[in-house]
């Protein structure tokens, strides 16, 4: 019995199961199952042993070629696009003080400029054997002023051009084109300062006072016509040699100070003469920065037409002795030497001129001209003595200028000029200067001079015969 009711509830069971699944909709067949990732290569087994060190990857010399086969840079484009970015760059600006600064403007041209101003405060007061003169006075006046230009052009070809103030008076300072092929040689053409030894070919700015000395009654300050200058190949010998022209006359000039003309005289015979030339060049040596030493020579040339001399002018711009014209050849030698240590330097300079035949026209015209027997002849000198405990000196070559701190300066200097129509014209001065360089932008000084005059310093006013003449001031250079 119990077996029949087993079997009985297994066919109950089975039916309800068929009923339900006719019933119930088929599911839908199930996505395929993506096949499995392919396990990765085993690694290499590296032995415990053997150091794990990293391999450098060889360098890979690339070169363009027309090869389709030859490794080509990718990156070699953007280089040379940037290559040629630099090349087209241009604005950069180089400056350092108390040197020129340069703008780039590209295509191998570039432009330089540089800025001074020297103000100055000096008192002058004059004595003669009868007593001090009522004349003492304060000048403040801007004592030099530049500003200068220079094209630096391709071809190693330049120009300059620079505009500077004289005691208030405007004139022109420098205007030439220039070629320097190497580094060791430089030809000029155009308003020149011809070679006329260290003091002359000294920066105005670097002078050890405010005026040059006496040694520039032997040369012009500029003149026109060409020069060349260069050293040797280890810079220690240089030169310079040049072939020029009387300048024209500049406005501005100072009666006093302006040669004594004879009427008559036509304009253009003073300057436009065919047969006026000038020369003049200049020889050193200098080992290094501590030591030069130059031998200077010039002449000009008045075969035909007369040259009517220059005033001899003590340096703070009162004459010594008036003009006197020559013919014939005017001859000039000079010498210097410079020593610059770090806290001390010393310079010494020393000249002779000869002028031609000296000439008088008694009674101030032209037609009256007589030929005098005899020469002008003139002898100068200047020395300079510095100390500086707490600054240094440049180089010696450039008359060692005080690059830094203070120094207590000196200069004695003379002048002996003897005409053939009177006893000799006599200068002898001294100077004493407190000089204050905090950096290469801005320069003061203090300082005073002495100075002695002969009994036959004849001028136009005579204003200086026999006087003795004292002089205070106070100055600066200021600089870009």
């Amino acid at each position: 019995m119990a077996a029949t009711n087993r079997a009985a509830f297994l066919l109950l069971s089975l039916l309800s199961v068929e009923a339900f699944a006719q019933e119930v909709p088929p599911a839908p067949p199930a996505a395929p199952t993506p096949p499995a990732a392919p396990e990765p290569p085993a690694q290499p087994e590296v032995k415990p042993t053997e150091p794990l060190t990293a391999t450098p990857h060889p360098a890979v010399d690339v070169q363009l070629s027309t090869d389709p086969t030859t490794v080509v840079d990718e990156n070699d484009d953007d280089d040379k696009e940037q290559e040629k970015k630099k090349k087209k760059h241009h604005g950069d600006i180089k400056y350092s003080p108390g040197h020129w600064m340069r703008l780039k403007l590209g295509h191998h041209t570039a432009l330089r400029f540089r800025m001074m101003v020297e103000p100055m405060m000096r008192y002058t007061q004059a004595f003669f054997p009868t007593g001090p003169s009522s004349d003492a006075s304060v000048n403040m006046i801007v004592r030099r002023a530049r500003v200068g230009f220079q094209a630096d052009l391709a071809h190693h070809v330049s120009a300059r051009m620079e505009i500077s103030a004289k005691n208030m008076h405007y004139e022109v300072h420098n205007m030439f084109g220039a070629w320097k092929p190497n580094k060791h040689l430089e030809l000029q053409f155009g308003f020149i300062k011809a070679p006329g030894g260290l003091e002359r070919d000294t920066y105005s700015f670097d002078q050890p006072f405010i005026e040059r000395s006496v040694m520039t009654f032997l040369n012009y300050d500029h003149e026109v016509g060409f020069k060349a200058e260069g050293t040797n190949e280890q810079e220690n010998i240089f030169w310079a040699a040049a072939v020029m022209r009387d300048p024209p006359a500049l406005p501005g000039t100072d009666p006093e100070d302006a040669p004594q003309i004879p009427t008559g005289v036509e304009k253009d015979d003073i300057t436009l003469a065919a047969s006026k030339w000038n020369t003049s060049g200049r020889i050193g040596f200098t080992p290094g920065d501590a030591f030069e030493v130059s031998f200077n020579a010039g002449a000009r040339y008045r075969p035909d037409e007369p040259d009517f001399g220059n005033i001899a002018v003590e340096p703070y711009d009162t004459t010594v002795l008036a003009n006197r014209p020559y013919r014939g050849l005017m001859w000039r030698v000079n010498a210097d030497a410079a020593i610059s240590q770090p806290h001390w330097k010393a310079t010494a300079e020393i000249g002779f001129r000869r002028d031609g035949k000296q000439l008088a026209y008694p009674d101030g015209t032209v037609q009256s001209e007589v030929t005098l027997d005899g020469h002008l002849q003139a002898e100068v000198f200047s020395a300079v003595l510095g100390v500086s405990p707490c600054g240094h000196y440049g180089p010696a070559v450039a008359a060692a200028p005080l690059l830094d701190g203070w120094e207590i300066v000196t200069r004695v200097q003379g002048m002996h000029v003897k005409p053939v129509d009177q006893p000799a014209a006599t200068l002898i001065m001294g100077e004493l200067g407190l000089h204050w360089q905090p950096d290469r932008q801005v320069r003061l000084q203090l300082d005073m001079a002495l100075e002695k005059f002969g009994a036959y310093d004849n001028t136009l006013f005579n204003e200086n015969k026999d006087a003795t003449r004292v002089f205070a001031q106070l100055w600066a250079v200021f600089s870009l």
